[in-house]
């Protein structure tokens, strides 16, 4: 896990490619079986993975740790698929977007989809294309599949699927959960913040795309 004083608010993804079974039991997921109401098996989802083309250089990993030297960088751009496998872009010249990547087995994840919630519920961040991009997902942890998860919490923007490979992950940069990535109507990086985030922080940060 990137050292960092905000360290116990996100859970590092930087094994991810590697050791995926690592990361869900530091994050609690693990190889338990789905509990009652954790997952719904029922779901009426085509699918839990999509396919991801990347267009334009990747953004390096983000650290907390000082300035970020990619705001201001064109964010690659990703053409993705939802749980019905509708299509979806992110990046490129479009309307300012906060790109959330989240895993469904993760407790900041499942702890920051709420406050997300409410701050787009109250109306407290300006006009802005809110994507949430379900990534590190496996059948075997909580909250399967993760389109239901957020169906349940009552998500208000969209839906968005990487692939096994990680590749939306890492094209834009992921290095823990959750993750969020502000880009104004250019695709240009404005703001990224790691772990926990208040609902003034994410206020703040959907602010610096418009």
């Amino acid at each position: 896990m990137p050292a960092s004083s905000r360290a116990h608010g996100r859970v590092s993804a930087l094994a991810i490619t590697a050791a995926l079974s690592l990361l869900l039991a530091a994050c609690g997921g693990g190889d338990k079986e789905p509990v009652a109401g954790d997952s719904d098996t029922g779901s009426k989802s085509a699918q839990a993975f999509g396919e991801v083309s990347v267009t334009g250089p990747d953004l390096t990993e983000y650290s907390s740790d000082g300035a970020d030297a990619t705001v201001g960088s064109v964010a690659p751009t990703l053409t993705m698929e939802g749980p019905t496998g509708d299509k979806g872009v992110i990046g490129g010249a479009a309307q300012p977007t906060l790109v959330v990547f989240l895993a469904h087995w993760c407790p900041h994840c499942q702890a920051e989809v709420p406050v997300i919630v409410k701050a787009f519920k109250d109306g407290r961040v300006p006009d802005i294309r809110l994507v949430a991009v379900a990534t590190s997902t496996n059948p075997q942890a909580q909250n399967y599949p993760p389109d239901s998860w957020l169906d349940r919490e009552d998500w208000p923007g969209e839906i968005l699927l990487d692939d096994k490979d990680f590749t939306a992950g890492r094209a834009f940069g992921l290095a823990s959960f959750p993750y969020l990535v502000a880009l104004d109507a250019a695709g240009k990086v404005t703001g990224r913040a790691l772990g926990d985030t208040t609902v003034s922080q994410i206020e703040a940060l959907a602010a610096t795309a418009v």
